[in-house]
């Protein structure tokens, strides 16, 4: 029987800022097995960082796009340590299993609280994050290491490149496919030999997880409240199970929620 998997989003937990050293560092120290996710962006000189949004107005409260500037010029994060680099990510968390949410697509989401929007986003963005991700990985990681697209085509692209890694296709790209699934559509949007659809929770129902189940994928379900609290990550979790979903990408948990978990 497959094990239902837990992952901590966005690379914290109850007390730090996301995609912090300091946030994944509360994570392991809460359960050192789980997997935790983590948006990957790139900088104009090259840097794969952990940020989560094209640009930096919701975050540090300025207004750019990241990958428009140097690494050194980067604000602070509002904990005031440094936007994290992935490569050192993995070298302080060495066997740690991630998850990277790749920003090789420009969706809307990813420019929050921001005038800019997906026209000011440089147009080579899929291949710069490719490339430095490759000056991140080796085939060693491939292990404990998922990667997510943000497109078809780039998951296509990202396959090739990293023929050892399982490389799957971002919740923001599924959720306009799920309707045309519903009415009786295949899989095909999830490309060549998916293994895990993602799907916002408030979305999935029963049946819905039964049919991807029938046809050998996996569901994993992300949080849908807009608050982050332990009692919805609780309910969550509860909600998750009952709709037969395989996984939960969730934020805040505590060990009362993972004890529930086993």
């Amino acid at each position: 029987m497959q094990r239902f998997e837990l992952i901590l989003h966005r690379g914290h937990n109850l007390d730090h800022v996301e995609n912090s050293v300091a946030g994944i560092a509360d994570i392991r120290a809460l359960a050192g097995d789980i997997r935790i996710e983590i948006d990957i962006n790139v900088t104009r000189d090259g840097h794969a960082v952990l940020f989560h949004d094209h640009s930096l107005d919701r975050l540090c409260g300025v207004s750019g796009i990241i990958s428009d500037i140097a690494y050194a010029d980067l604000p602070s994060l509002p904990d005031g340590s440094a936007i994290p680099k992935l490569k050192d990510i993995l070298e302080m968390f060495p066997n740690q299993g991630f998850i990277l949410d790749l920003r090789d697509d420009a969706h809307p989401d990813l420019f929050t609280g921001s005038v800019l929007g997906p026209g000011d986003l440089r147009s080579d963005i899929a291949t710069a994050v490719h490339a430095r991700l490759r000056d991140a990985l080796d085939p060693s990681h491939a292990s404990h290491v998922r990667i997510w697209s943000g497109s078809l085509e780039q998951r296509h692209k990202l396959s090739t490149l990293f023929p050892d890694f399982e490389v799957d296709i971002a919740e923001r790209y599924c959720r306009d496919f799920l309707g045309d699934f519903q009415n009786g559509s295949a899989t095909d949007f999830l490309g060549p030999d998916p293994r895990r659809v993602y799907i916002r929770l408030r979305e999935i129902t029963a049946g819905m997880a039964q049919r991807f189940h029938d046809a050998g994928l996996l569901v994993v379900a992300t949080t849908s409240y807009f608050s982050r609290s332990l009692e919805n990550s609780a309910r969550a979790l509860q909600e998750a199970r009952n709709v037969g979903a395989d996984g939960l990408i969730v934020s805040p948990v505590s060990p009362r929620i993972l004890k529930d978990l086993l």
